[in-house]
């Protein structure tokens, strides 16, 4: 294994990383575009990369979780600490599927310009939870 005293990867680690992530990964402006998703968004969402870059990341969202992640992106982009919300959100498949996001703001950083979103799917553990507490009753 190489070890490296370098804070940054070299490249090829850092598009393996990213591609092989269990989270997706977003950059979106200011106003909700998104700028850039890693791959796995595509296990998450079942939308490719491609289909979601340009839109607005609000699009998918269950209506009734809008206004709580609607002011979680405000928190984000006007702190420097990270947001974390749950919501719902639309598969491409049209369920509704459970979403945990970290947002942190880096609308400052040059190289950014927009807030790095980290999403990971939580519908598995919410659905066994529910089961687990039905079976209880």
């Amino acid at each position: 294994m190489v070890m490296t005293t370098d804070p940054y990867l070299p490249g090829d680690w850092y598009r393996a990383v990213l591609a092989k992530s269990a989270d997706a990964i977003a950059l979106v402006e200011r106003e909700g575009r998104i700028l850039f998703v890693t791959a796995p968004i595509q296990r998450l969402t079942g939308y490719a990369p491609h289909e979601l870059i340009g839109t607005s990341a609000f699009d998918l969202i269950h209506r009734d979780d809008m206004p709580r992640v609607r002011e979680a992106f405000r928190r984000a982009a006007e702190s420097r600490e990270p947001v974390r919300i749950e919501y719902r959100a639309r598969h491409k498949d049209g369920t509704w599927r459970h979403r945990d996001c970290i947002g942190i703001n880096r609308l400052d950083d040059p190289a950014l310009r927009g807030i790095v979103v980290n999403y990971r799917d939580t519908s598995v553990g919410i659905m066994a939870e529910a089961a687990l507490l039905e079976r209880q009753r």
